[in-house]
């Protein structure tokens, strides 16, 4: 059986599941709330899987406890796909109750708290940046104090650029890490500071299987004005030097190594700076946004039978890139309210390159100006046969969006 727990509501983790469920596979979606997928795309799938007793529901996926309906699974071999940050801790935990390869729970626990992530970085010894746990306003201006310019102060359990913001002085920093611990922090996460790297964002998509990495291509990442640090646009494959590609390759084949990694997805992001590659992050999930969906039409052979393969134990299939490139746009409100009148994204996708185009916001739903994934009209994805149309066609077609929003404040 292939288990998927959880999936994005963008579609990706249901499309998989979709695409898994049609090539023959047993697949089963564990979900604490289905009707949170009700306009996904691929939720085409869940009445199936609600027909023959494969929709399991457990209110708690935050940690692992052992469902009784698993007592109804028979013998392996099984497989588990995690599209999210928030669940790794029970697909780890269910994968080794099942004998299915996924990351140790043990290796999840390090990558779910960013400073613990860091530790072992630098045990590694991985191209990195300076860092420091926060554990009091004094602790923040410390640290920003010692490294002498900007840092990012960010919550050790968050994701998509949720509670992560810039602070340029000492002072500064004081003061974002008062403002981020008086706000409900996601998942009670503490607080940490990192050196700010003054260099665009990348990431290298990768999936593990049989314990080998095969690098599938970099994204490169727009992002929004500071102090905040939203996504706005990204574009894969983004051409990228060949010394910068080997060094991240590099980088990612030791990081599997060290995490004894046997089968999964990585999602790592660099910055790339005049003095070369530096580690931010890694991410033991599928790619976020419309990430995946961009893999599945610019690979030879597409995505989804990839990730199934590599859950399912198969062996690893080179990385071939067929000419296409695809750009995601993600549009917001120009000021915080509450929707009135959903866009007209039918018009949006008539347009010319344009591929897809994924709603988030319903009328009645609160928006907001570009601080994090969260608040977002949607999506605007593009595929075309160079990276610079595909990006020039998702932005043109981006701003043909209009929203109508009343003043309704957004409290954050």
């Amino acid at each position: 059986m292939l288990f998927f727990v959880e999936a994005a509501t963008t579609g990706s983790g249901l499309l998989l599941a979709r695409h898994a469920e049609r090539q023959g596979h047993d697949v089963v979606l564990v979900t604490a709330d289905p009707d949170k997928y009700a306009h996904a795309p691929g939720n085409e799938v869940l009445p199936i899987l609600r027909d023959c007793g494969r929709l399991r529901i457990e209110v708690d996926l935050d940690r692992y406890r052992s469902p009784g309906w698993l007592r109804e699974v028979g013998a392996g071999p099984h497989g588990v796909v995690c599209a999210t940050d928030r669940h790794l801790p029970y697909s780890a935990g269910l994968a080794a109750e099942l004998g299915a390869p996924f990351l140790s729970e043990g290796a999840v626990a390090v990558l779910r708290d960013k400073r613990e992530a860091r530790a072992w970085y630098e045990r590694l010894g991985l191209p990195a940046v300076r860092w420091g746990s926060l554990d009091s306003r004094e602790a923040a201006e410390m640290f920003a104090a010692e490294v002498g310019g900007p840092v990012v102060l960010k919550n050790v359990r968050g994701t998509g650029s949720m509670q992560v913001r810039l602070a340029r002085s000492p002072s500064e920093a004081g003061e974002v890490w008062t403002a981020l611990m008086a706000g409900g922090r996601y998942l009670s996460g503490g607080l940490m500071a990192e050196e700010y790297l003054d260099g665009p964002l990348v990431s290298l998509e990768t999936l593990v299987s049989r314990g080998r990495a095969v690098h599938l291509g970099v994204t490169d990442r727009h992002l929004g004005e500071h102090p905040y640090f939203p996504e706005l646009a990204y574009t894969f494959p983004a051409p990228c030097a060949a010394s910068h590609r080997a060094d991240m390759e590099a980088c990612v084949d030791r990081i599997v190594s060290g995490l004894d990694m046997e089968q999964g997805a990585l999602h790592t992001e660099f910055a790339l700076t005049p003095d070369g590659v530096h580690l931010v992050e890694v991410n033991a999930r599928l790619a976020g946004a419309l990430v995946t969906r961009m893999l599945d039409d610019c690979l030879d052979g597409g995505f989804y039978g990839r990730v199934v393969d590599s859950a399912t134990g198969a062996e690893p299939r080179a990385a071939v890139l067929n000419g296409a490139y695809s750009s995601g746009v993600i549009v917001y409100a120009d000021r915080p309210g509450r929707l009135q009148q959903a866009p007209d994204w039918e018009a949006v996708a008539r347009l010319p390159w344009v591929r897809e185009t994924v709603p988030a916001a319903a009328p009645g739903d609160e928006v907001g100006t570009a601080q994090d994934y969260r608040g977002s009209l949607g999506q605007v994805r593009t595929l075309a046969p160079s990276p610079s149309l595909s990006l020039a066609a998702a932005y043109s077609a981006a701003s043909r969006v209009t929203s109508h929003v009343d003043d309704l404040a957004v409290v954050r």
